[in-house]
């Protein structure tokens, strides 16, 4: 964060350009506008590293199916993935007709 504040500083007193900048930082000039662009929208906290971890994952599985698969494992630990899996299939199918049933009324 030190370096982009640095960076953002030798920006705004405005003795040099923008490439040259970017050229003694090692970066691109599309990540000095960046750094430039969420110091105005933030000040020194948009200087902070950003987390890259995906906000979403659209493959995961929910954590209602996860705990739902490891609570049915546990009681029956002789029961393999397929069965595992027609059991689940039965419940939700279940718990969905009576979510229905309970929209319709409503």
């Amino acid at each position: 964060m030190e370096e982009r504040a640095r960076f953002v500083f030798e920006y705004e007193r405005d003795e040099r350009t923008m490439t040259e900048l970017c050229e003694d930082f090692g970066i691109s000039r599309e990540c000095g506008y960046r750094w430039l662009r969420r110091y105005r929208q933030h000040g020194l906290a948009g200087l902070v590293e950003l987390d890259r971890d995906a906000v979403r994952h659209p493959n995961q599985t929910a954590v209602a199916i996860e705990e739902a698969v490891l609570g049915l494992r546990q009681a029956h630990m002789r029961w393999g993935p397929r069965k595992l899996k027609r059991i689940l299939e039965r419940i939700s199918r279940g718990a969905v007709g009576r979510r229905r049933a309970r929209w319709a009324r409503s």
